[in-house]
């Protein structure tokens, strides 16, 4: 029973930086220290479930001290939640990108944790497991105990189960992994139902352009055209017929949630992760337009069902830089038909300095690698680097489209945290923090519309002046407005909200 606490309280201890927030958290100091002690006698429990047989008890430690360790070190580094919807993120994305964040720390953090890993075992875990009558006593004490915390402050349980506590190293590991078979199931179980039926094509062309620009980890905040200090758009802001909506935010803080979001009609309200119709892809080839899906990012599940829409779908994996995509881009404008084209950036995807090419790349000092170990300045400047570039990439697709019939929807999929603090505690980095606590940076996105003289001549209804003024927008819009683009609209509305900016 001794080796069993032992390994508790060290399991206990790796939060240590989320007991310094609770404390910070909490005016009472009594207050602090019981919910703390609450958060021992789970993690007792929950270390002791398979101590009554000796092989499943050292199978069951190692899982825990193994998975522990791996994720206080994101949490500690880089503030991340680990959930289902994050162990979702990195068992999708490919091991190029993932590897940009292993950097030597992590290397000789698992090193170390290995070595601790089994001198543990060698002391400890061994020799843990109780005999079923000592572990029926002890079980049943510890609900007891629990039992007595639970009924004398009811908060403590309510606040670790809701999102917003302090996620405790091991207890929130099985429920993560339970969360994340739960969604890989829903991608398997993917029907989704043909709704084009449901729309009329309005306004119709033989040659109209109508570009979707989906970016990456890339905040609105960040653009010059939305009043950021630095000159990051320099060439957008001289662009007529241009408009950016400022304060834009995103259904969610992870790709593989927004955008079924950005490409179906739920929203934000009542987006539940599964994915029942299809997409305006859909739509628009079902209405004759020739579509288009052009990708830099991987072929994950819950993205290639719509990219699967198109009459093409193309992954780029082999390309250093998103402006690589515009030879392909320039062979279907060349064709001369209409089309609905999607291109999904890499854009400021981490490692910020490997989404930009060296000339490219004015703001110095660079920040190379993890963000964890860089300062503000060279981070930020590598950050903004990449929406200097994306500015470059944008104009260089207006260029190409001036003279055609043409509408640029270009949005992120969500934003990016660089180091921020949360409440002044947790300094972020990345995404797929939890919506309901998101910090702004994860929810800021930008919405940059384009039209060509030739399509304004066409669509006289569309005032530029009243979009720049508008408020309250978010990718909820993106659907009906990309839609609407093409001159498609719902057949009978049936008092549903008309989200088309273009409308407003």
């Amino acid at each position: 029973m001794k080796n069993l606490v032992i390994i508790s309280t060290l399991l206990w201890l790796l939060n240590y930086k989320e007991f310094i927030d609770i404390f910070a958290q909490n005016e009472s100091f009594f207050t602090a220290l019981y919910e703390i002690f609450s958060y021992y006698i789970i993690i007792l429990f929950s270390s002791s479930l398979f101590s009554f047989n000796k092989v499943t008890n050292i199978l069951f430690l190692n899982l825990l001290l193994v998975l522990s360790l791996i994720s206080v070190y994101f949490i500690n580094t880089m503030g991340i939640y680990v959930d289902g919807d994050m162990l979702n993120n990195v068992f999708s994305t490919n091991s190029s990108e993932a590897f940009e964040l292993l950097d030597i720390y992590f290397y000789i953090y698992i090193l170390i944790s290995a070595l601790v890993v089994y001198f543990l075992n060698i002391k400890l875990i061994i020799n843990s497991h109780l005999r079923l009558k000592e572990y029926s006593i002890f079980m049943f004490s510890l609900l007891i105990v629990a039992f007595i915390v639970y009924k004398s402050n009811r908060e403590v349980l309510d606040r670790f189960i809701n999102v917003d506590t302090p996620k405790i190293v091991p207890t929130f590991i099985f429920p993560a992994i339970s969360d994340y078979y739960i969604l890989k199931s829903k991608e398997e179980k993917i029907n989704k139902k043909n709704i084009s039926s449901e729309y009329t094509l309005t306004n119709d062309s033989n040659d109209s352009i109508i570009l979707f620009i989906l970016g990456e980890s890339t905040r609105g905040d960040r653009f010059a055209l939305n009043g950021y200090v630095k000159n990051t758009t320099p060439k957008l802001s001289q662009e007529k017929n241009l408009v950016s909506i400022n304060n834009v935010s995103s259904c969610d803080t992870s790709t593989l949630n927004s955008i079924p979001c950005l490409m179906t009609r739920v929203t934000h309200d009542n987006y539940n992760g599964d994915i029942k119709e299809s997409s305006f892809v859909q739509i628009y080839k079902d209405f004759g337009y020739k579509t288009y899906w052009i990708s830099r990012n991987s072929d994950q599940k819950r993205v290639d069902t719509f990219c699967q829409e198109a009459d093409t779908c193309r992954y780029n994996y082999n390309l250093n830089y998103d402006d690589e995509l515009l030879p392909d881009f320039q062979k279907i404008i060349d064709q001369k038909h209409k089309a609905l084209v999607v291109l999904h950036v890499l854009g400021s995807h981490i490692d910020y300095d490997k989404r930009v090419p060296e000339e490219d790349r004015i703001f110095k000092p660079l920040c190379s690698g993890n963000p964890v170990n860089c300062d503000a300045e060279s981070l930020n400047n590598s950050y903004d680097n990449t929406i200097y570039y994306t500015d470059i990439f944008i104009a260089k697709i207006i260029e190409m489209l001036k003279d055609k019939d043409a509408c640029i929807v270009f949005t992120s999929d969500h934003g990016e945290s660089l180091g921020e603090s949360s409440m002044g505690l947790i300094s972020r980095y990345g995404h797929s923090t939890p919506y309901a606590v998101a910090p702004k940076e994860q929810t800021d996105v930008p919405l940059i519309l384009w039209f060509s003289d030739k399509y304004l001549k066409k669509n006289k209804k569309i005032n530029l002046k009243n979009m720049k003024n508008l408020k309250n927008i978010s990718h909820d819009n993106i659907f009906d407005t990309l839609l609407g683009c093409g001159g498609i609209s719902k057949r009978k509305r049936d008092n549903v909200e008309n989200l088309n900016i273009c409308d407003k």
